[in-house]
């Protein structure tokens, strides 16, 4: 998950990005390539005679339309090969001569295929390329090889003495890896060889080897994890997936070969779509619709699945395709609730929204032996996880770090500091606002501008063509059901209840935490920010499981049916899935117009609009213009040739305008507050979420109550000189006004970004004599820090509005014979003779 940079010990740190990591004893570091490096290993115009029908991807294959090609690897690094120019559908995959496994594979319905992955040193590779029923031409093969630079020396280790605070600034100057665990006197670094050692030496630090060699560590904890998942074990009933698979996640040639083959093997109820815009590294992204008569804009409203927003989180895309599984066997063993959702229901799943940083993750995983998962006890363990096991744990796209145009997954990627965008920050609705940062190498950097990344402009399309009335999008971990909105200063939605309540029940099912995104902290660029403000859609975020962003596989199985173990959990996601779908089906909960039409024709839903970003945030957090870009919203549905028509919709009026905002006649905001900290008053911690009150300084706030003063919200900032520092920030509500934050829990906001100079929480709908206390926690500060509270008042009034969709409607020659304006709320249904009315 990791909404944004803040959360608990897993924030990017700045000197990680001249550090060499290991990945893994027999991976070399994957730093300092630049984009011209990469030489070429192969290049074929592959003709194969006749077609092959079976797998490309699962094994070396021979006969007819098979072509093999053997190359030999020169040096480790980078592989990626590129088929085009055919038509129909073609399948490439690079196999290992020795041991037979895939290396890299893209196996979609198409002609074109990017198939990439790790090369070593010495191997020989057998490069295949299968051309499917119906493929024809020679297209143009070409393999490229990206060199590594020099292996690392192995990481080690050290605790270094530090008894006083000067001490802790001695470290910092030296540049070298401070990891997450500071304690009193102490703080544990991981050095990368002599120069390391050498440059605490200089410093006069004292240290002591705690662990030689962090990467024979952790591969002797991922041998003992995989010997305990091998381990037999008794599953309770129903503990299993709908697809059967077991033991390993899936790679992404394994997704565009199982939508591929459950369009192929279900053609009356699946059907293969392609989204329009291919990835930085060349991909397709597809999907599939799952419906009865598939493919025909009968007027079904949809219920969407979505999974891979971040690459690093394996189980998300898992449980988006299982879902596929799921409704298709048990409409094919009779189940009448599957029966009704195939009848009622377009059911669209997109496993993979950013298969380029995916497969560059799962590749890296599959070489560091992590192809079944790698399991965390607890957050600082999977902080150890993300530090060791670089581009493995990659959150973004690829995009190149200078932020140019373009981009590929052969880049500085240290987990947490990496170049690329992060989707989830990147969807155009209130872009650019709080919790996403402006820094290209943070783990939640927001991108250029809105809808800037062609894995977002993906689903805006799709959004923007197809009647999407509710969808999930899966996300790890954390153990969370989250909804709108994601920025406090929003307000609750003007869908509020009904969000709430279906949060409750699908939260019943896998006992995860119900509650609105920004309980946990203000975000900007949010998948649902857009969808719902923008086109109606009633959408969530699901953070599968507790402490890992790809767990051991059998834990994201026990996330399926209900054995997970968080409280209260009965059915798991496959149960809170139904209950989704279910709500999709049901017009009061989006909108509906039927009646007569033209027979055969075509009934199309239009608008357009302006959508708005946030006030965009700086690099300092100061609050700039807010921007604007145009949407369109286009929906078509047909009529029968009897004449009648269902059309589903969402209401005619955006969330967004639906309510009234702002206040009439408010005064001007109360004069800023002051005060300021010292670390000599704290222990550095390490742990924005500490419970040692020795870690923080307190400062109460309390609402100004003056006559003629409007405060509508209060930003609460501090600030300090240098980037060496680090200061965190929490803002909770003091509901006993002893001015101390020790026992509190109702957090108002959080700021933990690192690394900067402030920290900045904004604190939304205040009322007047309302007691707040900033807790601002000592991470690894050797500085003072100013803090102010700004008031401000409320923005100006604006009345709720009314829109109508443009009903547009057709014959069945495609020529229009009317149009007219259609206001309609949500959970209205209306009745309509368009033979008349349009």
């Amino acid at each position: 998950m990791i909404k944004t940079a803040v959360r608990p010990n897993l924030k990017p740190r700045l000197r990680l990005l001249g550090v060499a990591v290991l990945v893994a004893a027999a991976l070399l570091t994957v730093l300092g390539a630049s984009r011209a490096s990469a030489a070429q290993l192969l290049s074929a115009s592959p003709a194969p005679d006749g077609t092959f029908s079976d797998s490309c991807i699962e094994e070396i294959a021979a006969g007819s339309g098979i072509y093999t090609q053997e190359i030999p690897v020169p040096a480790s690094g980078y592989l990626i090969a590129r088929l085009t120019g055919g038509s129909g559908d073609w399948d490439l995959a690079i196999f290992s001569k020795r041991s037979g496994e895939a290396v890299a594979a893209g196996a979609t319905s198409l002609p074109d295929e990017v198939a990439s992955g790790f090369g070593l040193a010495g191997e020989r590779l057998i490069v295949q390329v299968c051309r499917r029923p119906g493929a024809s031409g020679a297209p143009s093969l070409q393999t490229d090889l990206t060199p590594m630079t020099e292996k690392s020396p192995a990481p080690s280790l050290l605790r270094v003495q530090t008894p006083d605070a000067g001490d802790i600034a001695d470290l910092q100057k030296t540049g070298v890896d401070i990891t997450e665990s500071v304690g009193p006197g102490y703080a544990d670094v991981v050095a990368y060889g002599k120069d390391d050692r050498d440059a605490l030496a200089r410093a006069g630090l004292s240290f002591q080897t705690e662990v030689a060699d962090l990467a024979k560590q952790s591969a002797r904890q991922r041998a003992a994890e995989q010997k305990a998942a091998d381990a037999p074990r008794r599953l309770a009933a129903g503990n299993s997936l709908p697809s059967g698979r077991t033991g390993t996640y899936r790679r992404l040639a394994d997704y565009q070969q199982e939508l591929k083959t459950l369009a192929e093997e279900n053609p009356k109820l699946v059907r293969l779509f392609t989204l329009p815009e291919k990835t930085y590294e060349g991909r397709t992204v597809q999907g599939i619709e799952i419906t009865r008569n598939p493919g025909v804009n009968n007027g079904k409203p949809i219920f969407m699945q979505m999974g891979v927003h971040h690459a690093r989180e394996w189980p998300s895309g898992e449980h988006a395709i299982e879902w596929a599984y799921e409704l298709l066997n048990d409409f094919k063993a009779g189940d009448k609730r599957a029966k009704k959702t195939m009848r009622k229901v377009r059911t669209v799943v997109v496993p993979i929204v950013n298969p380029d940083g995916f497969n560059a993750s799962r590749e890296a995983g599959e070489l560091q032996g992590a192809a079944g998962g790698r399991s965390a006890a607890n957050e600082t363990v999977e902080t150890v996880n993300i530090l060791t096991h670089p581009v493995e744990y990659r959150r973004k796209n690829c995009r190149f770090l200078d932020d140019s145009e373009g981009g590929n997954c052969v880049q500085p990627d240290l987990g947490l500091v990496a170049a690329g965008v992060d989707p989830n920050r990147n969807y155009g609705g209130l872009w650019g606002g709080p919790g996403a940062s402006t820094d290209p190498t943070a783990a939640d950097y927001r991108g250029p501008g809105p809808f800037s990344e062609p894995e977002t402009r993906n689903i805006q399309d799709f959004m923007s063509r197809n009647v999407v009335t509710s969808f999930i999008t899966n996300h790890t971990f954390t153990g969370l059901v989250l909804r709108p909105p994601a920025i406090a200063a929003q307000g609750f939605s003007i869908d509020e209840p009904r969000y709430k309540k279906l949060g409750k029940v699908m939260a019943s099912e896998n006992g995860y935490e119900n509650q609105a995104s920004y309980q946990l902290y203000d975000t900007s660029g949010g998948t649902e920010d857009w969808a719902y403000y923008s086109t109606g859609a009633i959408g969530y975020t699901f953070e599968i499981g507790r402490f890992a962003f790809h767990p051991a596989y059998q834990e994201t199985v026990d996330e399926w049916s209900g054995n997970s173990g968080f409280f209260d959990a009965k059915g798991g996601n496959r149960a809170a899935y139904w209950k989704a779908s279910r709500f999709a089906m049901s017009a009061k909960n989006h909108a509906l117009i039927k009646g007569q039409g033209s027979r055969k024709g075509k009934l199309i839903l239009t608008k357009r609009f302006k959508t708005r970003t946030s006030p965009v945030l700086d690099d300092s957090g100061e609050a700039g213009d807010v921007q604007t870009f145009e949407d369109k919203l286009r929906y078509v549905a047909r009529v029968r040739r009897h004449g009648r028509f269902q059309f589903h919709m969402n209401p005619s009026t955006r969330p967004i305008v639906a309510k009234s905002t702002g206040e009439k006649g408010a005064g001007p905001p109360s004069a800023p507050l002051a005060f300021s900290g010292s670390p000599t008053t704290t222990t550095p911690c390490a742990d924005s979420e500490t419970s040692d009150a020795g870690c923080w300084n307190d400062h109460p706030i309390v609402v100004p109550d003056q006559p003629g003063k409007s405060n509508a919200t209060a930003t609460v900032r501090i600030e300090w000189n240098t980037e060496v520092t680090d200061w965190d920030m929490k803002v909770f509500r003091d509901s006993d006004g002893d001015g101390s934050s020790e026992g509190e829990t109702e957090e108002a906001g959080t700021s933990a970004t690192g690394p900067s100079a402030f920290e900045a929480v904004t604190v939304a709908n205040l009322e007047p004599g309302e007691k707040y206390v900033a807790r601002v926690v000592n991470y690894a500060a050797t500085e003072s820090y100013d803090g102010t509270v700004t008031f401000a008042g409320p923005p100006p009034f604006q009345k709720a509005k009314k829109e109508r969709w443009t009903l547009t409607c057709k014959n069945r020659r495609g020529k229009k014979i009317g149009k007219r304006n259609l206001f309609i709320k949500r959970g209205q249904v209306k009745k309509m003779n368009l033979r008349k009315h349009c």
